[in-house]
């Protein structure tokens, strides 16, 4: 039988409308990861590890687009806007969940406008003192605070950090009151620290570990369930007889609500494949952070919950951000 040109032209034209060949395989286009924080330090490391391993298992281009300002609310609304298809992705941390509790006016609803693709990393901070407070365990910054109350004084990067709600929390959970010395970033904090204008913080491990081994500060405790590898030595807060006071600062991959099931699996998966790669590991363990892989599901149970309890620190301590 001879194939004709019009039966040829007429069998492509059937193959190119039929449904199968009318669906793409998402990602059809780059991807862009909005970074709602400067560049720079440990957030940038990890943000570039995630693109770097999202374009080789995706084949697709991932732009990295640092959108810093107002506690990463900026970049988060900026995501808020975007079409909700999956291409648009936001690096979400506790800046976000906490921002929903301290912010009277936010042009985002974390918990409506966005959907979890999965966790991918975590870390508990730190906390420090400076070696002339002479405590060396929390039971020691206790006693040392409810004899001078109101006078050992506790660095922050700003007002509705985690770092505040920490020392907030630690203030109701021991019955002290350390004062709240709040800085315009963290950076700035830790070499007060180390000069002795503060004498305490809480501080992520990335930060501080190095002043840490030189002997510049003293870690009293992981504010975490677990031990952290960088400090095998320094107990958690539970080992240390103040359980509940914890606040494990996670990191959470997500894009609008709305997009397509088939994209959020798809990026779930290879965030999983990312999140078991031994390079990968490796790279973050030394930034002080560890990987973990949760589900979508399971990633969005866990904001969920945090925003919560986190709100009710806030509430509170009646902490507010204009």
């Amino acid at each position: 039988m001879r194939l004709t040109r019009r039966d040829a032209l007429s069998g492509l034209l059937a193959v190119t409308l039929s449904p199968g060949a009318m669906a793409q395989t998402f990602p059809t286009r780059p991807l862009t990861l909005i970074v709602p924080f400067p560049g720079g330090g440990s957030t940038d490391v990890m943000n570039r590890i995630l693109a770097e391993k999202l374009k080789e298992l995706l084949g697709q281009p991932v732009v990295l687009d640092f959108k810093p300002g107002a506690g990463g609310n900026i970049g988060t609304e900026v995501a808020a806007r975007a079409e909700p298809d999956g291409h648009t992705l936001v690096f979400v941390t506790m800046p976000q969940i906490i921002s929903r509790s301290v912010y009277p006016k936010l042009g985002y609803d974390l918990l409506k406008d966005f959907e979890a693709i999965g966790t991918f990393l975590e870390t508990a901070p730190v906390l420090v003192v400076h070696p002339s407070l002479g405590v060396k365990t929390i039971g020691e910054l206790v006693a040392a605070a409810k004899a001078r109350p109101g006078k050992i004084e506790y660095g922050t990067g700003g007002n509705g950090t985690s770092a505040h709600l920490l020392g907030e929390l630690f203030k109701r959970q021991t019955g002290t009151d350390l004062l709240h010395v709040p800085y315009r970033g963290a950076a700035q904090a830790v070499i007060d620290l180390i000069g002795g204008q503060i004498k305490v913080m809480y501080e992520t491990p990335a930060s501080i570990v190095g002043h840490v081994r030189s002997g510049a500060v003293v870690p009293l405790a992981v504010m975490g369930p677990k031990r952290l590898a960088a400090l095998a030595d320094v107990p958690t807060t539970a080992e240390a007889g103040f359980p509940g006071l914890e606040l494990v600062q996670f990191a959470t991959l997500m894009t609008r609500s709305g997009a397509p099931r088939s994209a959020i699996d798809t990026l779930a998966a290879a965030l999983a494949k990312i999140v078991a790669m031994p390079d990968v590991r490796e790279r973050w363990a030394a930034i002080a952070a560890e990987p973990v892989a949760m589900s979508p599901a399971a990633s969005m149970a866990r904001i969920t919950a945090e925003a919560k309890r986190l709100g009710d620190i806030v509430a509170a301590a009646n902490i507010k951000v204009d």
